[in-house]
């Protein structure tokens, strides 16, 4: 259900928010996007002295928000012993770009997570239907493994949506028992407001190692190490994991002093419970440029046979480091120390005759091309229309088979399998 929008005049960038990199399997199920208005929208010819209704609970799980959407997946069932995830995929009727602030999310019982994507390459679904492939290429705005979440941002910042945004409702379930369970998972999106106007947003880092094995019966430690191109200051920290992990550590490491130092920022010794940390603006943590960032997750692995990276969270293993920081550049990747960023000229330097991404493309040849660490280094400068247009389009990429795990991207490719955006990024003119 989509009721009619009476809402949002005034906008801001869009861009990747908060999450990981997951896919999912099989769909079934349904969905249901309710979007709620304020009290403050009646109108002269409303009665005077009526009495608010209480808020609707569709779901039995959450009400609705007072200015939002609130978006579920299903309910379906889950089978004794069954493992299942199951997605739906919704467009939310914003008129132009905007932002959030708050996200609330629950699950039934038998969840292992929940994760919300914001789509950057067009999907041509609706409803319920296979995820497969679909969430590869995109970043989810959150990702839940408790029951409930209830998470707002510090004043004034909030996390990027793009007009008329596609979402994939992702639910993710385990059933130990020898009985039917009832999978379904809601999520309330709380909105800008007039009178609540966001003034910053948060850009993201995604980080995660390439490979994970963990011998039978054995311990083993996945330890990841990335650099931060630009100046930054983190709002967020996260982690993921799952039941092979014992606990995850992240370090702050300072290479300009020998030996280097490390401030531990971040701890979780609880895999299904992890900490989601939001600083307070005075206690933001500073990174400068070049600093890394170190995590690790420590597994023990009680089963006779291997765990290696996966998405089963039966017999697999993840180890995530997610952060939310500011001033807004983007999704940052895990980029190694060996990487070197060119010399790059501020964005004001930018032609104004030029296309939309020339800046950012003269800035990627001289890196060495079309990667993740070049991307990383040129992000910072980039026009941010142009920073809106690579979203999508290297989300594109990805689904197409134009790239090897974010890295490496085929311009040819893109160009014939992604031409509208191709063209959106590279052909357009910059407005005078």
């Amino acid at each position: 259900m989509i009721e009619s929008p009476m809402w949002m005049r005034r906008f801001l960038l869009f861009g990747l928010t908060f999450g990981f990199l997951w896919s999912c399997s099989s769909s079934s199920g349904s969905t249901d996007v309710s979007l709620s208005k304020d009290a403050g929208d009646a109108t002269a010819s409303d009665a005077e002295d009526v009495t608010p209704a209480p808020r609707p609970n569709p779901t039995g799980l959450l009400p609705l928000p007072e200015h939002g959407f609130q978006i579920t997946v299903g309910p379906f069932t889950v089978g004794p012993g069954e493992e299942l995830t199951r997605c739906s995929y919704v467009t939310l009727p914003l008129e132009e770009t905007s932002a959030f602030y708050r996200i609330e999310t629950a699950m039934a019982t038998g969840s292992h997570h929940m994760n919300l994507y914001l789509a950057f390459a067009p999907i041509d679904k609706e409803g319920t239907a296979e995820c497969g492939s679909d969430t590869m290429g995109q970043l989810v705005a959150f990702g839940a493994q408790l029951p409930y979440h209830d998470v707002t941002l510090p004043n004034g910042i909030g996390y990027p949506m793009g007009k008329n945004q596609q979402m994939i409702l992702e639910a993710h379930y385990l059933n130990p028992t020898l009985e039917e369970i009832e999978g379904l998972g809601v999520v309330n999106i709380h909105m800008e407001k007039e009178d609540e106007k966001i003034e910053e947003l948060v850009g993201i880092m995604a980080l995660f190692p390439g490979d994970i094995f963990v011998p039978p019966n054995d311990y083993a430690v996945s330890k990841t190490r990335c650099v931060v191109p630009f100046d930054a200051e983190l709002v967020i920290l996260m982690s993921h994991m799952h039941r092979f992990g014992q606990y995850f550590d992240a370090y702050l490491v300072d290479t300009s002093t020998t030996p280097e130092t490390k401030e531990l920022i971040y701890l979780n010794e609880d895999w299904h419970v992890p900490e989601y940390t939001i600083f307070d603006p005075e206690n933001f943590i500073p990174v400068k440029k070049g600093d890394v960032l170190e995590f690790a997750c420590h597994y023990e692995n009680f089963t006779d046979q291997p765990v290696t990276n996966g998405s089963s969270g039966e017999t697999d293993e993840m180890c995530i480091f997610g952060a939310a920081y500011v001033p807004y550049h983007g999704v940052l990747l895990c980029q190694s120390e060996s990487a070197t960023c060119p010399d790059n000229p501020v964005r004001d330097s930018v032609d104004p005759n030029g296309s939309l991404c020339a800046h950012y493309m003269d800035c990627m040849g001289r890196c060495g091309g079309l990667n993740v660490p070049c991307n990383n280094c040129c992000t910072p400068a980039m026009h941010p229309d142009c920073m809106m247009c690579m979203q999508g389009l290297l989300g594109c990429a990805t689904q197409k088979g134009c790239s090897t795990g974010y890295a490496n991207f085929d311009l040819a490719c893109i160009s014939e399998n992604c031409g509208e955006l191709f063209a959106e990024c590279f052909l357009t003119p910059l407005d005078p």
